[in-house]
């Protein structure tokens, strides 16, 4: 799924940045689940920021 997501995106001309967390399960950022994971909740704010920052920069 991953690849195809990039595929379209980079046939599509769009910018974007994928980051996938290896035994990090769907609903890792909700602190109310059990696959809550604080570490990649961290760097996931880290890396959407920076992503705004240099693409949606005024």
């Amino acid at each position: 799924e991953h690849g195809r997501i990039a595929e379209a995106m980079s046939s599509a001309g769009k910018q974007f940045s994928m980051t996938v967390f290896p035994g990090v399960g769907h609903g890792f950022f909700c602190e109310d689940r059990a696959s809550y994971d604080k570490q990649a909740t961290d760097r996931s704010w880290r890396d959407t920021i920076a992503f705004f920052k240099e693409y949606l920069a005024a």
